[in-house]
C-alpha cells in the first residue's frame, strides 16, 4: 500500500493525510485538487513578536522587492517570519503595496 504525500501550500510541508492538519497556529487542509491550503490563518502573532517586528520584517521585504525585484523571496520569508493579517494591518501601507505583487491578498496598511 502506497501512501500519497501531499505538498501543503500553507505550511510548506508534506503531509500522507487527506483531513485538515495543524502546524503551529495554521490549520490546512487538502482542496479538492491534491492541493493544500490554509483553512485558518493565525489570528495572533507568535509569543514574543511584536508589532515594531512586524513593521521591520515588512519594511526590509519591502526594499528587497523594490531594489532587487525579489517578490517571490520576500512572500516566503514573510510566510516564515508568521505575521498575522492583523499586524500586517499595523504596517505601512508604502512598503506593503511593494508585497502585494506577489501576493494580492495582503491587507491594507497604515
Amino acid at each position: 500500500m502506497t501512501i500519497q504525500r501531499y505538498y501543503c501550500q500553507g505550511c510548506k510541508a508534506y503531509y500522507p493525510v487527506s483531513t485538515p492538519h495543524e502546524h503551529g497556529d495554521r490549520v490546512c487542509q487538502l482542496d479538492a485538487d491534491g492541493s493544500c491550503s490554509w483553512v485558518r490563518e493565525p489570528s495572533a502573532s507568535p509569543a514574543g513578536y511584536t508589532a515594531d517586528f512586524a513593521r521591520g520584517v515588512v519594511y526590509a521585504l519591502a526594499r528587497v522587492v523594490e531594489m532587487y525585484d525579489e517578490p517571490t523571496v520576500a512572500r516566503s520569508v514573510l510566510d516564515e517570519a508568521s505575521i498575522s493579517n492583523d499586524d500586517l494591518r499595523k504596517c505601512a501601507e508604502y512598503d506593503l503595496a511593494f508585497l502585494r505583487k506577489e501576493d494580492s491578498g495582503i491587507p491594507k496598511g497604515v
